[in-house]
């Protein structure tokens, strides 16, 4: 797997029910810079070729980390919750998103 940019931290891994694996991290050029986004890529069962990671969250002048996947199974929904800061501003100033 080759990685979309030069810094890449804090990976998470989630094995779907089907026996898929998810795993997300965050990318860019360094930890809390502006163009650190939350990747993704999605392994398939049987598969031992990983695909290329997507970016799933971004936002400009704002660093993003610390991807937690959560899988729910009642619902089957799959869950990405991550830190999102200003650029250089601090982890004090961080907040939580969830994407689904």
């Amino acid at each position: 797997m080759i990685p979309p940019n030069t810094s890449n931290h804090a990976s998470f891994l989630e094995i779907l029910p089907s026996g898929d694996l998810v795993m997300a991290w965050f990318s860019g050029d360094a930890e809390g810079t502006s163009n650190c986004s939350i990747v993704v890529t999605k392994l398939l069962e049987g598969s031992t070729l990983w695909p290329e990671a997507i970016a799933v969250s971004w936002r400009v002048g704002f660093s993003n980390q610390n991807p937690v996947l959560f899988h729910d199974n009642s619902s089957g929904i799959l869950y990405l919750f991550h830190s999102q800061q200003p650029a250089s501003g601090g982890e004090e100033l961080a907040h939580i998103w969830m994407l689904h």
